[in-house]
């Protein structure tokens, strides 16, 4: 997911499909219909074709099971993998920061991390 809200802003450091983050969608998205926006569910609801009252219900229930952590649907939550990752208090520092600079360059500080760890390791 490319943007999320967090208290009223949009969270936009995600790559969504092959636009950088920060980036805007591609107008062509929009225009053939590819990406559909609206300022609310129920107007998002009467854009793509479904009842407003139905989407408003999906997007309370599927909210309501991210807030609990668990997804009863498709039993998002249920690993300890997957409570891991959702618990914010699990935080590991990633060596280049907040940024990716691309494909292959997590190899080096992953290599180089796992050496020292096992020269750690070795040296009892």
């Amino acid at each position: 997911m490319r943007r999320r809200r967090h208290g009223g802003r949009v969270d936009r450091r995600y790559l969504f499909k092959d636009v950088a983050p920060l980036l805007p969608l591609p107008d062509a998205w929009f225009a053939n219909g590819s990406v559909v926006k609206a300022w609310t569910i129920e107007s998002l609801a009467q854009k793509i074709g479904v009842p407003p009252a139905a989407l408003r219900a999906t997007t309370n229930r599927f909210n309501s099971l991210a807030r609990a952590g668990r997804d009863l649907d498709f039993q998002r939550g249920d690993s300890v993998y997957d409570r891991y990752y959702a618990d914010p208090t699990n935080a590991s520092g990633a060596v280049m920061g907040h940024s990716y600079t691309g494909a292959g360059a997590t190899l080096g500080p992953a290599m180089t991390f796992g050496y020292v760890a096992a020269r750690d390791i070795a040296s009892g």
